[in-house]
Formats: C-alpha cells, sequence, structure tokens
C-alpha cells in the first residue's frame, strides 16, 4: 500500500485512514460500515448526504467545542 510506505519510509502520515467493520466482525463476511479516522484534532463528521454506513459521507472537520490548548500533541508528531 502506498500510504503506509510514504508513512514509514518518507515520514509523510495520511490525513485519515478507513476504518472498516465487519458483519459479525468477520473479514469474509460482507462490510457493515467504514468511517474516516482523521488526524488529531479533527473528527469524522457525516456530510448530511450519502449512505452514513460509507466512509465517503464523511469529512475530517473540527470537533465543536475542542478548543483547549493544552490538547495539543507533542512536538515530534506535528511534523
Amino acid at each position: 500500500m502506498i500510504v503506509s510506505v510514504d508513512w514509514v519510509e518518507r515520514g509523510m502520515a495520511p490525513q485519515r485512514i478507513i476504518a472498516t467493520k465487519y458483519v459479525e466482525d468477520q473479514q469474509p463476511l460482507a462490510v457493515q460500515m467504514t468511517r474516516p479516522i482523521c488526524v488529531y484534532p479533527l473528527v469524522a463528521k457525516y456530510s448530511g448526504s450519502g449512505d452514513p454506513n460509507d466512509a465517503a459521507s464523511f469529512a475530517c472537520a473540527p470537533a465543536p467545542g475542542r478548543t483547549d490548548p493544552s490538547q495539543v500533541p507533542a512536538s515530534i508528531y506535528l511534523k
């Protein structure tokens, strides 16, 4: 996968990763839903249209009310 190569070999972390939930938690079965996992402090927010079980219907956006400056990742993670 190109994203993981860039992350490991070039230090270029992805802006989001897609998580997958399988029916009965078994991969050979169908996909139940997908969601993006966003870079902190962003969170996945439903766009208001499209399938709510599809990651494509979500965007990474600021979390409402998350303004505490002490909740910032260490500088080594802000590359």
